[in-house]
C-alpha cells in the first residue's frame, strides 16, 4: 500500500513517533515511507559488495528494521532530532 506523500507534510516525526507508542501501524508505515529515499541513499553509499549474501535489498530491509528499533528507543528529551538518532 502506497500511502499519499501530503500526509508528512503535515505530521512531524514526533507525531508519527506519538502515534507510533500507541501502536498505530499507519503511523509506522508512514514514517517508514517518508524515509525511504533516504534509507535507499544510505544503502547505495555504505552498500559493500563485499559482504557475503547480502545484497542490497537484504541491507535495505536491516535499514527498515533499524527504523523500527529507532522508533522503540528514540528519547525526545535527550535533544537530537529523530532522523538524527536514527
Amino acid at each position: 500500500m502506497v500511502l499519499q506523500t501530503e500526509c508528512f507534510k503535515e505530521i512531524n516525526d514526533y507525531e508519527l513517533l506519538y502515534m507510533i507508542h500507541q501502536d498505530d501501524e499507519t503511523a509506522l508505515k508512514m514514517l517508514l515511507e517518508k524515509y525511504d529515499r533516504y534509507l535507499w541513499a544510505l544503502v547505495l553509499e555504505k552498500w559493500n559488495r563485499n559482504w557475503p549474501g547480502l545484497d542490497e535489498q537484504d541491507v535495505y530491509m536491516i535499514a527498515r528494521a533499524k527504523v523500527v528499533e529507532a522508533c522503540n528507543n528514540y528519547n525526545e528529551a535527550k535533544g537530537a532530532s529523530f532522523q538524527t538518532f536514527m
